[in-house]
């Protein structure tokens, strides 16, 4: 049986698929991974069948206001205005390729920003999966997750409810005459009147230990654990990292994630004036080269990285800091180091909160609110003893799981259900 896996995004959307078409592939199943072309040389040195998705959609990245926490009122509004049109852009960019990359599959596991793969399971005939790292599923246990709003223990439950079926009008009222005009030009098929994606069979790719399951969750939304990619075989750390790493102290890790490249700067050098009042030594994974050699000047108790397994740095690490997002945040859960979060868009507030909630992690700190001292504060909190005992306690539980093979678990049983109707 072969299995079409559709992801976009950042490394963060796109890892888990990795690691889940790996799993699939142990199963027995034949895999093909369709996403952003940066990631499939990856993808091939991990023997996965791949096949690019083009145009991921930048305009809906850190910078955009829509799911900016620090845009302004006037500039959402804007942004909400202008939707459709992105929308349209995006699924007239990547759908055909979407749509060319199913070809022969007997099932499709797709995400948020790869809608399309639903409609194109009906015109193949075959299963669709919708598969998530974020809590997606409508409850009243927590707000909707996009609206960038964490997870305020004020929040009463019809109130989070009313959010998840705003955002759910929200996505209809601009998507569906998106996804009507792909299902006419595309695939040949009438207006959609189906369920709404979070209502087909569900794969939850994040642990009950760090979110357990909403309890008013519908029965297909299963939640499987963290889809964790092993590291490469034969990798081992550039001398200079490992020279680094003996040379003192455990440093603390800086990553930027999915912040604008526009944002960085700032960051960086507000964060090297905490490092070094704050006497720690700190590892940068920047990105750009330019800040590459920037965090080089400041002294010998800084160095910058890049692309280094999370799985091997972090227990090596005295503690994460790092935007909020699902992926670094359940990296640095599991391996047993506390948190400190600067979170901006989307998802972040909701896990750096959930982090601060399990003892784990320092309140998280919005980036308009972020200074030196706040992280000298946040420093200070996550060196304290309790904090670091209870990363050590999250991380052993997590170690414990096999997300990847509950997932694989979950898609057999969802298609041997389908196959005996």
């Amino acid at each position: 049986m072969r299995i079409a896996l559709l992801t976009s995004g950042s490394r963060g959307d796109v890892q888990p698929y990795l690691a889940l078409g790996l799993g699939l592939r142990r199963a027995g199943f034949e895999v093909r991974l369709a996403a952003p072309a940066s990631f499939l040389p990856l993808a091939a040195r991990l023997g996965l069948d791949t096949a690019a998705v083009p145009g991921w959609f930048d305009e809906l990245g850190a910078e955009h206001p829509l799911f900016n926490n620090a845009a302004g009122t006037r500039q959402r509004l804007g942004a909400l205005l202008a939707a459709p049109r992105g929308l349209r852009d995006l699924v007239e960019t990547q759908g055909p390729s979407l749509r060319a990359a199913c070809e022969g599959s007997d099932a499709i596991v797709f995400t948020f920003s790869t809608i399309e793969g639903l409609h194109i399971a009906e015109a193949l005939g075959v299963p669709a999966l919708f598969a998530s790292y974020l809590p997606l599923a409508p409850t009243g246990e927590h707000p909707a997750i996009f609206l960038g709003l964490g997870r305020p223990a004020w929040s009463p439950r019809l109130a989070n409810r009313t959010s998840h079926a705003l955002f759910g009008a929200f996505l209809d009222r601009v998507g569906g005459p998106v996804f009507d005009a792909f299902r006419r030009r595309e695939l040949g098929l009438p207006p959609y009147r189906g369920p709404r994606f979070t209502e087909l069979p569900t794969l939850l790719a994040f642990s009950e230990v760090v979110l357990p399951r909403p309890a008013d969750w519908p029965a297909q939304a299963r939640v499987t654990g963290y889809w964790f990619l092993p590291r490469e075989p034969g990798w081992s750390p550039p001398a200079q990292l490992a020279d680094f790493l003996a040379a003192g102290p455990p440093p603390l890790y800086l990553g930027l994630g999915s912040l604008s490249d526009r944002d960085r700067p700032a960051l960086v050098e507000l964060v090297l004036e905490a490092l070094r009042r704050a006497r720690l030594r700190g590892l940068l994974d920047l990105g750009p080269p330019e800040l590459v050699e920037a965090a080089r000047r400041p002294s010998d108790e800084v160095l910058a990285i890049r692309d280094v397994p999370h799985d091997w740095l972090f227990p090596r690490t005295r503690a994460v800091l790092c935007h909020g997002g699902a992926g670094t945040t359940s990296a640095a859960l599991r391996a047993g180091v506390p948190l400190v979060t600067v979170p901006h868009f989307i998802d972040q507030p909701f896990w750096g909160t959930r982090a601060f909630e399990l003892g784990a992690a320092a309140r998280p700190i919005p980036r308009p609110q972020l200074s030196a001292e706040r992280l000298l504060e946040a420093f200070a909190y996550v060196a304290r003893p309790k904090v670091g005992a209870r990363a050590r306690v999250l991380g052993a539980a997590l170690r414990a799981e096999d997300g990847v093979g509950c997932g694989v678990v979950a898609i057999e049983a969802t298609l041997a259900s389908r196959a005996s109707r």
